[in-house]
């Protein structure tokens, strides 16, 4: 049966059972079991728990079930400093967690919002956090308490910003969200109301964020839609998700075959500068449905974002690659794309250049490993050696370079010398210049979440 079937497995307000809590969680491992190439059991889980009534029966459920399950847990609060409880909420779902035999550690986003979407950005420092955490944890996942209306919500932001069928199709059950670090989502079938319950039936007590409920946010104006939903029109969404999964589910395994026979043809290059080549004829023989959905791959890669651009452009963008003879540039979503008898995949500088990385305070919070620090989502940089402050910024920052050189990182100190930079950019900096390690993860997002072939 699929996470979303056309009617919720668990009523509105029904108590799940300790072992409806380990059916779920073991079904969730399960999941995780087929994606993961080998590793260890137990497998080590970080339980994401803010404090909420979500969070609180994920982490109750998790704690009962812990000795009938291939899993260890380890509970993770994610701070944002955004609220004077933060801290009193952190301490609070400590003491809970100790209460229930978890381990528990909060982790502060430091550097706090700057100008612009501060829900965005507080989403990408907790996921960043939640990452640096399971890796020092030895973790190969990251479990969260998203649910049923989360799912709901999420269909509907993604149709109100014109995405397509990826977008429609709501949240994953499980996704790869680094290499070799997933996201679980087990309570996906699980409506909102049932988490309260199960969490007041173990008397357990929990903290409400009033951010939720502040109209200034899309979600939460839709959160407020929904409970004016009756029970046939909830039906009636999950069905709607629950088809574009499925339609999803059949073009990814279409893709993923296309990509893989490109890739070993040689049709489709990455760089380890970023950058990603088509070849134009192969890609003019795709069937739309196909060439968008890879186009939506490559400008997610490339571009560093978190989201594509509205299906209406990717779909103007596809034609102007099949059909504009005369186009040599065209460009969308922070991406250039060259065209002639191959097309190149460049990531654009542009006007407000590319955010740079401070590096004074823990390099790991970002989340790739021992010393790793992720550079516009693109590059895994390798600073372990770096000592006092420093930062990574775009070459292009320091008015040099061509249009690929620019987007590439290089290390400064404080004063603003070049302490190192890639091998790919000798020829731009003192010969004397240490070389910075750093590995592209274009391919990684490329072929992120599809299935095996």
């Amino acid at each position: 049966m699929s996470c979303l079937a056309a009617e919720s497995r668990h009523a509105e307000g029904a108590v799940l059972s300790r072992e409806t809590g380990r059916t779920l969680l073991n079904s969730s491992l399960a999941l995780l079991g087929k994606r993961r190439s080998g590793g260890e059991t137990p497998v080590r889980v970080v339980l994401a728990v803010s404090g909420g009534p979500d969070s609180v029966a994920l982490m109750a459920l998790a704690a009962e079930s812990v000795d009938a399950l291939a899993a260890t847990f380890h509970v993770v609060t994610i701070d944002h400093g955004l609220r004077p409880e933060s801290v009193a909420e952190a301490a609070f779902v400590s003491r809970l967690a100790c209460s229930l035999g978890l381990s528990h550690e909060t982790r502060l986003w430091r550097e706090g919002p700057l100008a612009g979407n501060v829900s965005e950005q507080a989403r990408e420092a907790r996921y960043r956090l939640l990452a640096a955490a399971a890796r020092e944890a030895g973790a190969a996942a990251i479990m969260t308490a998203h649910h049923q209306d989360d799912q709901i919500e999420t269909h509907f932001i993604a149709a109100g910003r014109g995405a397509g069928p990826r977008g429609l199709a709501g949240m994953r059950p499980v996704r790869e969200i680094g290499p070799d670090l997933f996201l679980l989502r087990p309570l996906l079938d699980v409506p909102r109301a049932a988490l309260q319950a199960t969490a007041l039936d173990r008397s357990l007590s929990f903290v409400n964020d009033p951010s939720n409920l502040d109209p200034h946010y899309l979600r939460a104006r839709i959160r407020r839609s929904l409970r004016e939903q009756d029970t046939k029109e909830r039906a009636e969404v999950l069905a709607q998700i629950a088809r574009h999964r499925e339609n999803q589910s059949r073009a990814e395994l279409n893709l993923t075959s296309i990509m893989g026979r490109w890739h070993d043809a040689g049709l489709l290059v990455v760089s380890p500068e970023g950058t990603v080549e088509l070849d134009r004829p192969a890609f003019q023989k795709l069937e739309s449905l196909s060439s968008i959905a890879l186009l939506e791959r490559i400008l997610l890669a490339v571009g560093g974002g978190a989201h594509p651009p509205a299906r209406s452009a990717v779909e103007r963008f596809d034609h102007h690659l099949k059909n504009g003879d005369q186009v040599r540039t065209v460009t969308l979503n922070g991406i250039i794309a060259e065209v002639g008898s191959r097309m190149r995949f460049v990531r654009e500088f542009g006007r407000r250049g590319i955010p740079s990385v401070d590096l004074s305070s823990n390099p790991a919070r970002v989340g790739v490993g021992s010393g790793g620090v992720l550079f516009d989502h693109r590059f895994e940089v390798n600073v372990s050696t770096v000592e006092g402050s420093a930062s990574l910024i775009a070459l292009g920052a320091l008015g040099r370079g061509n249009r690929v050189e620019k987007t590439l990182p290089v290390l400064l100190d404080a004063e603003g010398g070049i302490l190192a930079a890639p091998a790919a950019l000798r020829a731009k900096v003192p010969p004397a210049t240490p070389i910075l390690p750093i590995k592209e993860r274009i391919s990684w997002r490329l072929w992120q979440d599809l299935p095996d072939v």
